[in-house]
């Protein structure tokens, strides 16, 4: 089976992509409601040993950088952040650099890649708080992983708690999309016949600022 029948088949256990007389299939529905209560629960108790005890060796690994815990994101996933300094001059925009990893609650998966956040120099809200106005995820090969230490170090502690779970590139889950398909977010506009990617089905899907794909 590649990874393309593979996604497919994930995809298809918990989302409606095929009605009988035209009815959306409640019990997949309920099931990924299920895996996110249960998540946010551990979240706020601190009661996935094996995700704090990963956030705890990336501490150690990388003591200068901002990690950022967003387990408390509503969707089956496990979401985490590591903010690296970088030197990107731009007269109109402060970015900020991270590596995202993505644990996905709904296969034995997870994926890494780079994201650059482009705050606006200018426009502050009433509060004082920037937000940022696009961000750019960049697509790596491989190769490029293999060859980058930051992200080598964060998948070995990773796959050192969890052995059992199947690395998938970004690339690859962006690359297989389903028509007219809803992700968990778009649920409720079925009727709209909004089509996905694997990566919108099985790790993250809401997305406030518009994204930029770069390879």
């Amino acid at each position: 089976m590649d990874i393309f029948d593979e996604l497919l088949l994930s995809i298809n256990n918990f989302y409606p992509l095929v009605h009988l007389n035209g009815e959306r299939n409640s019990k997949k529905n309920k099931a990924i409601i299920d895996i996110i209560t249960s998540k946010v629960s551990s979240s706020i108790n601190q009661s996935n040993k094996q995700w704090y005890r990963f956030i705890n060796d990336l501490k150690l690994c990388f003591p200068n950088s901002i990690i950022g815990d967003m387990a408390g994101y509503q969707f089956p996933s496990l979401y985490l952040y590591i903010d690296f300094p970088i030197e990107k001059d731009d007269d109109n925009f402060e970015i900020t650099s991270s590596i995202v990893l993505i644990k996905s609650l709904l296969i034995n998966g997870f994926t890494v890649f780079f994201k650059d956040e482009y705050f606006p120099k200018k426009n502050i809200n009433e509060n004082g708080r920037k937000f940022p106005e696009f961000a750019k995820f960049y697509f790596l090969s491989n190769k490029e992983i293999e060859l980058n230490s930051n992200i080598n170090n964060i998948i070995k502690n990773y796959t050192k708690i969890y052995s059992n779970d199947n690395y998938y590139a970004h690339f690859d889950l962006n690359n297989v999309y389903v028509e007219k398909g809803p992700s968990y977010s778009q649920l409720d506009l079925y009727d709209k016949k909004i089509g996905s990617t694997a990566f919108e089905y099985l790790f993250a899907d809401d997305y406030p600022i518009p994204i930029i794909f770069e390879k």
